[in-house]
């Protein structure tokens, strides 16, 4: 049927009678109510069963969405007026077309729906964004189920049908399919309109840092030495004069204001190229073979690639899973095939090199942006991969430097430049034995026939700016491996009658020892039975305490666990004073962690992930906290690319899941501050609502206090215990200071004196546990895992909690270094 537009206004319509109507209430005229079957319907009738709200009387139009003719229709949308129940559903006449029905509703002349906009009603503005605004929502069957549901209790709501239509024609960023090769389709959400997007929220373009911030102290990506490096200029010349970031300028009829310049993009396309915000994270994921999504004996899922981004610029609050953008997906091409698509808007001539045209709703100006690749995010084989390397297998395994397997000491950095002439010697050789050589003395994987877009991307070196993940390093690695081993002391495939009776008391003990219950705690099951297992939240809860069991049952290995510990503290920590002073620190508790892995765990020494340990001390120094470039928040987001695929038609998963990512995140966008109306911008500020479609970042619960527990109290200054609670005033027996134990930590006592303070005074929970191991092994531990205290009044803070004000003695590093030493000798 063709598309008319009114003469008034950008709105579409299908039918002439229609058009006509529209036309004359946009000029004014009177309409008469009874002129079509529709008028006599009352515009709130389809929002009986909702709450009355104000009306608005501003006279604007609504608005109204194109539809997006390449979008796939998942197999169960196409469904009959009749479904598996038998259940009939109120739709139009089966002469029109579906979205007769959405029309109805949408160009109702009403300024009633003003107050909902984009929506044309309240019923399809809170249906809309509860069904589509949550990235794990319910499939098209569910929905039919929901709607037999309302039709059984006679709930007055808009079709099925007329939603369904609506989200076909909702707005947002559509993906776009770009195809590197024939047969693989890519699907791109434009990395220029995302950038326009973030600078249209008020919030988000205030929050972006404009320019690189060098700080001494970073504590956020902006603030490290990598972003004041790789970001550009604050100044440059330009037709024989210079401007500075701040200047207002005037380039042919537009007005800018440049907030940072790049010194090698000034060409002949803009008179000005703008750089700084916001650089990129890339965040590049692949769903395991293993997983749900792929690989199954029915070959009902397809493998599948997916690319998110993040802004570097932003604070990293706003680094969190509800502010994560969708990039690009595919399920035919390989991540070769991703990364060219998606990064070909960051590449040399495009909007982005050199300059964007963008609207910046903080300063209501007009702002040229230019951006780059930041840095990568992504586990150890994928960054394998992005610098073109041949693994952890090969004789060179170390992705920053030319170290040789199981060199556990820093070598010459790996560059770019190296690695394109190894690369050209392997294309230049002949055979094939000549490139195996190539690949075996130097680490450099034999070239694909796809090309590596990451080694030609412009001002990107790949072997710098892939900083190191924590997350499979450290507790998905020398975490793990640590646990694994000490697991074989009480678990035995033939268990005899006192190895039944150590894994019993195993347990007991667990749960004796973590009587604090800090935000993921690992329980005493998971601990016994499911250690070599277990996510990686876990295993960095169990480094947190793990000093203070493994030496019951394994005493000579406590010095490599009160290593580990501490690394697994230092490199989660935002809360130092000097980074300087933080990095000898991170060096010192490596290097040991190293010793001592050689020393009790010599079989891993060729890992990889124990030689990059050397490393660490340097990339803080670079990066900032390595906390800030944590891939949790991407792995939490694939279980949300995994949903999109299950609910999928599996015909073409890739764009289906494209286009609920464009209309999960339009529809944040929209809650967020974009241009809804007073209606919707209320029901964004429920607090149900923004919980269901995860508008703000996670916030963990803060945990109540009972007696029993040991808090700090007086701005963090003192800890007592807690012998009577109420919200008006408290009873604490206080903790002073008595020396430091033989690992460095301070020792308290526990007064026999009681002290009444006022409950708003308690400022959190403090982690003290009695030191069995003071000076000599005092302490107890019975066969049935109940640890005995003796009668010392001695007590430690345990340092290695992830929380504030849990801090690490610096005699303990010095003692790390010296019983190094000796146990490598």
């Amino acid at each position: 049927m063709p598309k008319k537009q009114c003469r008034h206004c950008d709105r579409i319509f299908s039918r002439s009678w229609t058009l006509q109507r529209h036309q004359k209430w946009c000029s004014g005229e009177n309409i008469d109510p009874e002129s079509s079957a529709e008028d006599e319907q009352e515009p709130g009738n389809q929002d009986a069963t909702f709450d009355n709200y104000e009306h608005l009387n501003n006279g604007n139009n609504v608005q109204c969405f194109d539809s997006n003719p390449g979008e796939s229709v998942a197999e169960d949308e196409q469904f009959s007026d009749v479904d598996e129940v038998g259940n009939t559903f109120e739709d139009t006449d089966s002469n029109t077309d579906g979205d007769s029905e959405y029309e109805d509703i949408l160009e109702e002349p009403n300024d009633y729906y003003n107050d909902f906009q984009p929506f044309p009603s309240k019923a399809l503005a809170i249906l809309f964004v509860l069904l589509f605004g949550c990235k794990r929502r319910m499939s098209i069957q569910q929905m039919k189920v929901l709607w037999v549901v309302f039709k059984t209790l006679n709930v007055e709501v808009p079709s099925l049908k007329s939603v369904l239509a609506f989200r076909k024609k909702f707005g947002g960023i559509q993906p776009q399919c770009r195809q590197i090769r024939p047969g693989v389709a890519i699907y791109v959400r434009p990395i220029p309109e995302l950038v326009k997007v973030v600078f249209r929220n008020a919030k988000l373009a205030a929050a972006i840092q404009r320019g690189p911030k060098p700080s001494s102290n970073p504590k956020e990506m902006f603030e490290s030495q990598a972003y004041s490096k790789l970001a550009p200029r604050l100044s440059a010349v330009w037709s024989g004069s210079r401007f500075y970031r701040g200047d207002t300028l005037l380039l042919q009829t537009h007005q800018v204001i440049v907030h940072s310049f790049s010194p090698d993009l000034l060409t002949i396309l803009h008179p000005i190229a703008m750089a700084g915000p916001p650089p990129i994270c890339l965040e590049r994921g692949k769903l395991s073979k293993r997983d749900e999504t792929s690989g199954n004996k029915t070959k009902r899922y397809n493998p599948f690639e997916s690319g998110l981004a993040i802004w570097a610029a932003l604070p990293k609050e706003y680094h969190s899973s509800a502010y994560i953008n969708f990039v690009a997906t595919t399920h035919e091409g390989d991540w070769r095939d991703l990364a060219e698509a998606a990064l070909s808007d960051l590449a040399e001539g495009s909007d982005l090199a050199c300059g964007l045209k963008v609207w910046d709703a903080h300063t209501k100006s007009y702002v040229l942006v230019v951006t780059n690749l930041f840095c990568v995010l992504a586990d150890n084989p994928r960054h394998y991969q992005i610098c073109n390397l041949a693994g952890s297998n090969s004789n060179y395994n170390c992705r920053i430097c030319t170290a040789k397997k199981g060199d556990l000491h820093p070598r010459p950095l790996r560059n770019i430049y190296q690695t394109h002439q190894i690369l050209h010697a392997m294309n230049m050789s002949s055979t094939i034995s000549a490139k195996n050589q190539l690949r075996a003395c130097t680490g450099v994987s034999i070239p694909n026939a796809l090309p590596n877009p990451y080694l030609f991307l412009p001002n990107f070196n790949p072997h710098l700016q892939t900083p190191i993940d924590i997350l499979h390093t450290s507790s998905l690695g020398i975490v793990k491996y640590a646990a694994r081993a000490a697991k074989l002391i009480y678990q035995k495939k033939s268990p005899t009658a006192d190895s039944k009776r150590l894994q019993a008391a195993v347990g007991v003990l667990f749960t004796s020892v973590t009587t604090y219950k800090g935000p993921h705690s690992v329980t005493s099951y998971q601990f016994m039975w499911h250690v070599g297992s277990m996510n990686a939240k876990d295993f960095k809860a169990l480094a947190q305490v793990a000093p203070f069991i493994y030496p019951w049952f394994d005493w000579e290995k406590r010095w490599l666990w009160i290593a580990v510990a501490s690394l697994n503290k230092l490199i989660y920590d935002t809360h130092y004073s000097n980074q300087s002073h933080q990095a000898t620190l991170i060096e010192a508790a490596a290097i040991t962690v190293q010793k001592l892995f050689d020393v009790h765990l010599s079989q891993h020494r060729n890992s990889p992930k124990v030689h990059i340990l050397v490393h660490f001390s340097s990339m803080f120094l670079y990066w900032g906290p390595l906390v800030l470039y944590a891939v949790e928040v991407p792995e939490h987001t694939n279980g949300d690319v995994r949903h999109f695929v299950v609910v999928s038609n599996r015909q073409d998963s890739s764009q289906d899941t494209a286009n609920n990512f464009s209309i999960v995140e339009g529809v944040a966008d929209l809650l967020r501050g974009g241009e809804a109306g007073t209606g919707l911008v209320d029901l964004s500020k429920k607090p149900d609502v923004r919980k269901i479609l995860r508008l703000d970042p996670p916030i963990q619960p803060k945990r109540r206090v009972s007696c029993g527990d040991y808090v700090f109290f007086n701005n963090w200054t003192q800890i007592g215990l807690v012998c009577t609670y109420s919200q008006e005033t408290s009873t604490l027996r206080f903790l002073t200071e008595t020396g430091i134990n033989y690992w460095g930590a301070k020792a308290f006592a526990l007064s026999l004196n009681s002290l009444t303070i006022d409950s708003n005074s308690i400022n959190g929970h403090a982690d003290i546990l009695h030191d069995c191991w003071g000076a000599t092994h005092l302490c107890n531990w019975r066969s049935d895992g109940v640890v005995v205290h003796d009668s010392r009044n001695c007590y430690i803070l345990n340092p290695f909690r992830l929380e504030e004000h849990h801090t690490l003695p610096d005699d303990l590093f010095y003692r790390l270094i010296q019983y190094a030493g000796q146990a490598n000798s």
